[in-house]
Formats: C-alpha cells, structure tokens, sequence
C-alpha cells in the first residue's frame, strides 16, 4: 500500500511515522511511502487539503486540514474517498455529511504498546520545530533541570508511546504527543514553548473535537508551576473524559479501515 506524505522527504518524526505504524496496525498490509500525488490513501497529518489537491483518487483515512482556506481542490470532494477525518473542523470544511467517522488514526498506538509497566515521572513530548530551536531546546533544558525527561521526537512512534505510557504527566506541545498521552490513558497538558515554533491552534481544536473537548493551553511558566506544585487535577479530570470516550472513536476509526482499498 502507498501512503502518501507531505514533506519533501520521507518523515523523520515520530507524528508523521505514526501514520505507517498504525496504518499497517488497521489494514494488516505492508505500507510504504509515496509521494502524496501517487499514493493510494493519506492518513496522519494536517494534510487533507494538499492531498485532494494532487491526488484525484486516493483515499483519506483520519487526515486533517491545516490551513482551513477554501480552495478549489477542496470545493467538491467526493465523500466515497473520505473515510474518516480527524475532527469535525475538517470535516465541516470538506462539506462532509454529519455521519463521517472522526478520530487520529493514531489513537489505536493504545493497543500497540505496554501497559503493565508502573508509571512514574513527568515527560515531555516537544514538536519538533520546538525541538530543533534554540528557543525551544532553552525552555526544554530548564524542564530537564526541574526533573523532567525529555523525549525527542525523532525517536520511533512505539518508543514515544511507551515512554508516554509508562509516565505521571505528559508536557505536550505537539499535537501527537497529545495523541499518544490519550491513547494510553496518560493525563496530559498542552503547553506554548516558544511562539515561533508554535502549530496553528485549529488542528488542536480539530482533533479534541472527536471527543466533544476543547484544547487548554499553559504557558511555559504556568507549566513550571503546575509541576513544582503537582497540581495535576485538572489534567486528570480531562484524561478521565477522553478514556471514557476513546473505545467509540477507535470503534469508528476501525469501521473506516475496512473501507481501504
């Protein structure tokens, strides 16, 4: 199977390997990458509109838009193609019936990844434009300095996941280290690092929509705090929500899958 891919080289984080991680997980195939105008289904990623705008057949399987701009690649698409989206934001800006699937396709890594081990410390899951910048690596090394372990997101989807999984708290600033916290039952917080390396709000807002939820951003000294006081109630309180809800996106998450062809 074909998956396609944005960039203009094959991913090298764990977000976007994700996608062939849980794609081979739903369908039971081989995947490989291809460019996104040749391939046969595009999954992960804010990438919906840039796909139906190259590719005239493939298919989408819990992909989400990035920029939510009318164009006419996303005037008319073809509802057989769209399997499941990430969130209603997309799916209302695809002009999708009310009945398509939402949900992260990665959501299912919550089956792939231990879970008997004993949770403990605090980790953080930086984007990886926060990563890779001075600014951000600066703020990651105080968190570091404040007992946190920092978990790079060039590391592979499972390591992220079981790092995540077996934590107190995930510190989060990107969207699928958000994902992964939820799959595995993991309260989580969502925190601006530095403003340049900052992802647009909506694919957020896009994917919490799944659950009927609203993101809850922290600025980076309001984390601080939080963590020096262990004041993690309502993180907690958000992650018992999302459990509740999850086993009915993943359900329709695997109905969609068995719509790839």
């Amino acid at each position: 199977m074909r998956l396609g891919f944005a960039a203009r080289s094959v991913p090298r984080n764990f977000g976007d390997e994700l996608s062939r991680l849980v794609v081979e997980y739903f369908t039971g195939r081989r995947v490989r990458w291809a460019p996104s105008s040749s391939a046969s289904l595009v999954g992960i990623g804010s990438v919906a509109e840039r796909f139906l705008g190259v590719n005239p057949e493939g298919q989408v399987f819990g992909s989400g838009a990035r920029e939510f701009r009318r164009d006419p690649s996303t005037a008319a698409v073809d509802p057989a193609r769209i399997l499941a989206v990430r969130g209603e934001l997309t799916r209302d800006f695809l002009r999708l019936p009310a009945g398509v699937p939402l949900g992260d396709p990665g959501l299912a890594v919550s089956d792939l990844v231990p879970r008997n081990g004993r949770r403990r410390g605090v980790v953080v899951i930086p984007h990886f434009r926060t990563y890779g910048s001075a600014a951000g690596r600066s703020q990651l090394a105080r968190l570091v300095a404040d007992g946190c372990e920092v978990v790079a997101p060039s590391r592979s989807p499972l390591e992220v996941a079981t790092r995540a999984a077996r934590s107190d708290l995930v510190v989060t600033s990107s969207l699928h280290g958000l994902v992964v916290a939820n799959a595995t039952s993991v309260p989580a917080i969502l925190v601006r690092f530095a403003s340049r390396t900052q992802e647009p709000d909506a694919k957020y807002a896009d994917y919490l929509s799944a659950f009927s939820r609203k993101p809850r951003w922290w600025s980076f000294d309001e984390a601080r705090k939080m963590l020096a006081d262990r004041s993690f109630a309502d993180a907690v309180e958000e992650r018992d929500v999302i459990t509740s809800r999850l086993s009915g996106v993943l359900e329709g998450l695997h109905g969609a899958a068995r719509g790839i062809a």
